[in-house]
């Protein structure tokens, strides 16, 4: 028994995380597929790695470097210092040995040594260190910016792409419920043709009457045909911006419709948002840095290196060859001839321009949100105006069918009235979705 529960955990854990995507809305569903089959957003990501590997370039530039070099020389001529050795050495060397009486003292000659090395090699491996470097910091911070500017393109596609979604999503439905209720119809007007038919046998109707049904049978099955090309097209774009295969079929789950699902829609105020005015923000914070950055131009840049190497002529290595070599280097610009100015002046028209299109979109962002509210508010009045109608339409057309049976209306008053109510299903089903498309163009919006 202890064992037969822990069979059934484990079960449960393992099937858990499917019932809980099971319960996920199909919308969501597709929009999650679309952000991960998308080519546009896989071709974004690679600025964005690009950008996170120049951050990992730029800290490795704080570290220790090492470096290897190697030179050979040959030279002939040039200038050179004589040196008297013979002239010097010689008549001490000759006085030695007649006092000797020997010849341990060989006469010397004079050297002539060059200034350019002759057969002479130099090989060092020197390791750098970066002791002081502001410039270093502040490209830090600019890759820093780069990455979150990167991140924040992305997300405005994402965006964008749930909000083609939804809108795909929505056309898909509009067409596939239109289709739907073309169809109901057409099968209603069949049944009366049925019932024409077995009046006209009956001898309580004119066999012209039949015609007339057959021609309203037509003529919704021609909209039925261009409802179905209208699904198909839906369903193509839909499949185009989920980046799948044509032959693999799509659903559709209709969305409740929930008057209060934004809340008081009249009260949202506008809030700044926007991923536009976020990557306005890190370009403005991007050009704050490049001016620090140009502004800090004659700051001193100083780091440790150390040389280890051996350099000896005609390519003898021995201890003595072998050197070792630190040392401190500094180096700062003395005059730029104003180009630091001019690259300043460069950067603050840039910062200007960045804060003037800022104010423009933030100006914008209030007039789409209010835009988008009023559209949200009279697609929400005309689809509850549109179900009353519908209502009011289908008590007509239950009304006229059994008054039609009695005998009391003619056929006409009776496709009169069917085509009233087909037309009010039409239109509360394309209010519907309007309603749905509204929402979700305000949802992106704030």
């Amino acid at each position: 028994m202890k064992y037969l529960h822990r069979f059934y955990l484990f079960f449960l854990i393992i099937c858990l995380p499917k019932l809980v995507i099971s319960q996920k809305p199909l919308l969501d569903q597709y929009i999650d597929e679309a952000i991960q089959q998308n080519l546009v957003l896989k071709q974004k990501n690679i600025p964005l790695a690009k950008s996170r590997l120049a951050l990992k370039e730029a800290e490795k530039r704080f570290k220790p470097t090492a470096d290897f070099s190697f030179s050979y020389t040959l030279a002939l001529g040039g200038r050179a210092i004589d040196l008297p050795i013979g002239d010097l050495l010689n008549p001490v060397y000759s006085t030695l040995n007649r006092l000797t009486q020997s010849t341990q003292f060989p006469q010397v000659e004079n050297v002539e040594n060059q200034f350019l090395p002759n057969d002479f090699y130099d090989g060092r491996v020197r390791i750098s260190y970066p002791l002081f470097n502001k410039d270093l910091l502040l490209q830090k911070e600019v890759r820093i910016q780069e990455i979150q500017l990167q991140e924040n393109e992305i997300e405005i596609y994402k965006k964008d792409l749930v909000l083609a979604v939804k809108m795909a999503y929505y056309q898909y439905g509009l067409a596939l419920e239109s289709q739907k209720i073309l169809a109901n119809t057409n099968s209603l007007l069949e049944k009366s043709l049925q019932t024409v038919q077995i009046l006209v046998r009956e001898g309580k109707a004119i066999p012209s009457q039949v015609l007339r049904a057959e021609n309203e049978i037509t003529m919704i099955q021609s909209k039925l045909k261009e409802a179905e090309y209208n699904v198909a097209n839906a369903r193509l774009y839909l499949k185009f911006l989920l980046n799948r295969e044509n032959e693999k079929d799509l659903g559709f789950e209709k969305p409740a419709f929930i008057i209060d699902k934004m809340g008081d829609v009249e009260g949202i105020n506008y809030v700044s948002s926007n991923p536009m005015l976020n990557k306005i923000s890190l370009g403005l914070s991007i050009q704050s840095l490049m001016e620090k950055r140009n502004q800090q131009y004659f700051m001193p840049q100083i780091s440790l290196f150390s040389d280890i190497g051996s350099q000896e002529f005609k390519w003898q290595f021995s201890r003595k060859s072998v050197y070792i070599m630190g040392g401190l280097q500094l180096s700062m610009p003395l005059w730029t001839n104003k180009i630091n100015k001019i690259k300043g002046e460069q950067i603050q028209l840039d910062i200007k321009a960045l804060q003037s299109n800022k104010e423009l979109i933030e100006q914008q962002d209030k007039l789409a949100i209010d835009i988008a509210k009023n559209k949200l508010l009279s697609s929400k009045a005309a689809f509850m105006a549109m179900e009353k109608q519908v209502s009011t339409s289908a008590t007509y057309l239950r009304l006229t069918e059994k008054a039609f049976q009695n005998g009391t209306v003619s056929l006409l008053e009776m496709y009169d009235a069917q085509n009233q109510y087909t037309t009010a299903l039409l239109q509360e089903n394309v209010r519907y979705f309007q309603f749905l498309m509204a929402l979700a163009d305000l949802q992106k919006l704030i």
